[in-house]
């Protein structure tokens, strides 16, 4: 019976053995896609008071600054505004140059309802370099802290670091030239994925 069962064995292990692969190429690994906005109103205090704002043909170009921890790609961006619009325009700076990097304008987008707006492929995003993530619209969410109180930049949430809130007002495509530390006008977000 012993050497039945050690026969068996033998067999099992040179079965294995054989089924074992040669090829050494390693296994692509995925990351998640990430979209790092609510984490951001949490860690900030930005998510304890929400006051819808606009007044029509009252615009506004305003967003963060932000850098990846790692390499990686922006594939859509996100929008929520509380009031309907149409020729709602996206863009993504290179907040050195303040040179644009990507543009696109969304046709319509209805009122508090989450709006996705892909480019035509996804967007390479550098670590560690900074970008700023505008929209152009009257219609925004006003979010800040019950107690008013500033914020301290940089915060880190998930693969991202955001630098600062900038903003002006107008609607021409221009670099807004502003900051402000103790609100957040939005919401603008992004889905991003890390690749190594």
């Amino acid at each position: 019976m012993k050497t039945t069962l050690f026969i068996y064995a033998f067999m099992v292990l040179g079965f294995l053995s054989s089924c074992r692969s040669d090829d050494p190429t390693p296994v692509p690994v995925v990351y998640p896609e990430e979209n790092s906005l609510s984490g951001l109103m949490t860690s900030t205090g930005f998510d304890q008071k929400n006051t819808d704002m606009g007044i029509v043909g009252t615009y506004f170009e305003y967003g963060m600054v932000f850098s990846p921890s790692y390499n990686g790609v922006l594939k859509s961006f996100v929008i929520n505004i509380p009031k309907a619009e149409s020729n709602v325009r996206i863009t993504l700076w290179d907040t050195t140059t303040m040179t644009i990097v990507h543009s696109l304008t969304i046709a319509s987008v209805a009122a508090n309802t989450t709006t996705y707006a892909t480019p035509s492929g996804p967007i390479a995003l550098a670590k560690d370099k900074k970008y700023t993530l505008t929209m152009n619209t009257y219609s925004y969410h006003y979010r800040e802290r019950n107690d008013g109180a500033s914020i301290t930049y940089p915060i880190a949430v998930g693969s991202i670091v955001y630098h600062n809130y900038v903003w002006d007002s107008g609607s021409a495509q221009v670099y807004p030239a502003s900051t402000a530390n103790f609100y957040y006008a939005g919401d603008l977000s992004f889905i991003y994925q890390r690749t190594n």
